[in-house]
């Protein structure tokens, strides 16, 4: 994602690529072009990983384009991920 300034149109642009397609988006001010790519930055709503009772487990939940998963700790100390 990115903002920059096309004089030749005397716009700000913002370009991000969504869904495997490059998009972009003009606007007057810069204020306007920062605040749409502040939106786009925001992080997705993860559901909540059920964590083992045991102290010091540590369940992380991560997204992909093509699906969710989670990272986690075996006892030996390695890390090992799920996805689904």
């Amino acid at each position: 994602m990115s903002v920059h300034y096309e004089p030749d149109r005397d716009r700000y642009v913002v370009r991000w690529r969504e869904g495997g397609r490059n998009r972009s988006r003009r606007f007057l001010r810069l204020e306007a072009a920062e605040a749409f790519d502040r939106g786009l930055r925001a992080p997705a709503a993860v559901a909540p990983v059920p964590v083992s009772a045991r102290a010091g487990d540590g369940i992380y939940a991560y997204e992909t384009r093509q699906a969710s998963g989670f990272v986690f700790r075996q006892s030996d100390g390695s890390l090992s991920t799920r996805r689904g």
